[in-house]
Formats: structure tokens, C-alpha cells, sequence
């Protein structure tokens, strides 16, 4: 027994005095890059916490915290895709957060405008997309063609937080 006690021992110290002569393995520039939590954009955004730049408010958000959602509506309504509209302080403007579309459009507030479909409350001329409140439904429309829907009776809804319902 005692033998085996002192064989076991010699075991032990032999495995622990070989690992203490392995050196320390330095990390280079390429290996921090790849880390995961190691991808911050140049305002600081960390993606892969689901964050991103807002030029709108001028820091990093998530904009399924602080947007409206809206889901795919016609051909699309079976998609898991959303886009989202982000609203600055006052509600003047905003920032629609579409699938496919690396940076934010950015959208103007509209008063007194009547459109096809109801009336409309936000647009971006220049990439031809209106925000139109028709009915219960708020709709995302690119090129006069609804593309995103959302319904207005929900507290979380771009008409309620344009209106302070939250």
C-alpha cells in the first residue's frame, strides 16, 4: 500500500512540474479581433450586444428597446424580418430601421398631409418612403406599396409613443 501511495505522489508532482515549464502563449492583435464582445464600431456600439449607432440620438441603441416594430405585411406577412422606427425627444423625426439595409433612413415628420391610404405622418422624399396611419393599421410604404404594418392599438405602437400613450 505504501508503494503505491509513493508511486501515485510521484505521479502527481511529475504532472505538475511539467505544467509549470509551459509558457504563457502571448494574444496578438488578429486574435482580439475575432473575440466575441470584441466588435465595437467607432462610436463604441457593441453589435454583438445588439447594439448600434443612432445619428438620431447621438448614442448606441437597441432598437427593439427604444423602436416601434413593425411586421412584414402582403407577400412578405409570413417573414420573421421587422423593422423598427426609432423617434428623436420631440418627435420630429425619426430613423426606420429596415431588413437588408445597413444604415437607417431617416424620416420627417408631417403635418396636416393627407394620403392614398389615410393620413400620413412621417416620409423620406428622396427614398420615396411614407409612415401612413390608416385605420387601425400604421403602415411602412416604399414606393406608395405598404411593405411593413403595425397595429395602432398597442401601447408600444408609433402612433402611442408619438402621442405619449406609453
Amino acid at each position: 500500500m505504501r508503494k503505491l501511495i509513493w508511486a501515485l505522489s510521484a505521479v502527481f508532482v511529475f504532472m505538475f512540474c511539467n505544467c509549470s515549464n509551459t509558457p504563457i502563449k502571448n494574444i496578438d492583435e488578429n486574435e482580439t479581433k475575432n473575440m466575441v464582445g470584441n466588435d465595437a464600431d467607432e462610436h463604441g456600439c457593441r453589435a454583438s450586444a445588439g447594439y448600434v449607432w443612432s445619428n438620431l440620438r447621438q448614442e448606441c441603441i437597441r432598437i427593439f428597446e427604444v423602436g416601434s416594430s413593425f411586421i412584414a405585411y402582403g407577400t412578405n406577412a409570413d417573414s420573421k424580418m421587422a423593422a423598427y422606427i426609432v423617434l428623436n425627444d420631440d418627435k420630429s423625426k425619426g430613423e426606420l430601421y429596415m431588413p437588408n439595409f445597413k444604415t437607417p433612413f431617416q424620416l420627417n415628420k408631417v403635418e396636416n398631409k393627407k394620403a392614398v391610404d389615410g393620413i400620413l405622418i412621417f416620409e423620406n422624399d428622396s427614398a420615396k418612403i411614407d409612415v401612413v396611419i390608416s385605420g387601425s393599421k400604421c403602415l411602412i410604404q416604399l414606393n406608395k406599396n405598404p411593405v411593413f404594418v403595425q397595429q395602432i392599438d398597442d401601447d408600444e405602437s408609433l402612433y402611442s409613443k408619438m402621442n405619449g400613450i406609453e
